[in-house]
Parts: structure tokens; sequence; C-alpha cells
């Protein structure tokens, strides 16, 4: 799948729609963008019309929702472990306060 100018970083825009960046068919990196490093190469450049530009959208928003779920789901695990681990120490703590008595 192809990527459109403003769908992804400003600093991954600046490489991939740059012609003395990023060159057709020639691999160039690793770049280093605020998502990490990249190897880049560029098959084609070429005008998007407006369906290609909503198609990519509607693609980038679904991929996003997808990504927030994921986190949401992950968050909440973590969250659920967290506190299994935190009732696990207290009913240690409670144990031996109650040994500790006798």
């Amino acid at each position: 799948r192809g990527t459109y100018e403003g769908e992804m970083t400003k600093d991954f825009d600046a490489i991939v729609f740059s012609e003395l960046a990023a060159p057709l068919h020639k691999p160039v990196g690793p770049h280093q963008t605020s998502n990490g490093f990249h190897v880049i190469m560029v098959h084609d450049r070429h005008l998007a019309n407006a369906e290609m530009r909503e198609q990519a959208r509607i693609a980038t928003e679904e991929a996003k929702k997808k990504r927030e779920e994921s986190l949401d789901r992950n968050m909440k695990k973590e969250q659920a472990k967290q506190e299994r681990k935190g009732a696990r120490a207290q009913a240690r703590q409670e144990r031996k306060s109650t040994h500790d008595e006798f």
C-alpha cells in the first residue's frame, strides 16, 4: 500500500516526498522519525485523486482506532495485573502481621 502526503508524520513525509532524500527505486536510510527508524524505498510518486485520498484517510482512521483499542485492552490488563499483585502483597502483609501477634 502506498502513503499519501499528510497521512504520515511530517518528518516521514519530508523524506518520502523529497526526490533528493528518497530517489525512486533506491533504498535510503535508516532515517529516524518520531515513530522510530525506517529504511525507505519509493517505487512511484504521483498525485492522488480525491477518492484515493479518502480511502487512505479511512484506512488511517481504522488503523488508529485499532491501535487505540489494543492500547486500551493492554492498559486494562496491566491495571488488573497490578491490582492482583497489590492484593497479594496486602494479603501477605496481613498474614505476617497476624502471625507476628502470636
